[in-house]
């Protein structure tokens, strides 16, 4: 006979892992609740093709129990993907394949890089559809850029041309990556 947790961990493994984001956030969370790990919540997260250890890690952190879902939105998940609990015999599938270590990050296209980026922007000015939406007029503007008129770049397909240009910092001072509010 199965108990709770050996329960949790089959349904868990009937379930396929590139669900739509809500849909993993509410079985990680259901998981949870069955006093599931995140070892073994990461382990099955990693065989979806959208797997990303650090969202998986933040969302992990995030949930708070007993939040309106439980183990037993886990199980009706599991049965609605064919699952079929409580046979007497547990339905859990091969532990995936232990993931291969990260590739070392991709380098950015030439002039692409967050410098090179930031180097082609101009001074942002108060009269930005931004800032006058905000009404931040007065606000200091001097660590913010616009990405000029013209500009190729697009960021899922999308022209970032215009958009204001928020820096993001290492400790050190240089620039690690930009942030593109359209």
């Amino acid at each position: 006979m199965l108990n709770d947790l050996d329960r949790a961990h089959d349904a868990l493994y009937s379930i396929p892992a590139d669900l739509p984001r809500d849909d993993w956030v509410k079985a990680g969370m259901g998981f949870h609740a069955a006093g599931g790990d995140f070892d073994t919540f990461d382990n099955w997260s990693a065989s979806a093709p959208s797997y990303n250890a650090q969202a998986c890690r933040d969302m992990w952190k995030s949930i708070k129990p007993g939040r309106g879902v439980g183990a037993g939105t886990l199980q009706k998940m599991a049965a609605d993907n064919g699952g079929r609990m409580g046979e007497g015999k547990p339905q859990r599938q091969a532990a995936p394949a232990p993931r291969q270590t990260a590739q070392p990050p991709r380098q950015p296209a030439p002039g692409m890089s967050p410098a090179d980026v930031w180097g082609r922007c101009e001074a942002a000015t108060a009269q930005h559809p931004y800032i006058v939406a905000k009404r931040a007029a007065g606000v200091p503007l001097d660590g913010l850029r616009v990405l000029p008129a013209g500009d190729g770049l697009c960021i899922g397909d999308e022209p970032m041309a215009g958009s204001l240009v928020v820096p993001v910092n290492r400790a050190d001072g240089s620039i690690s990556s930009l942030q593109f509010i359209a």
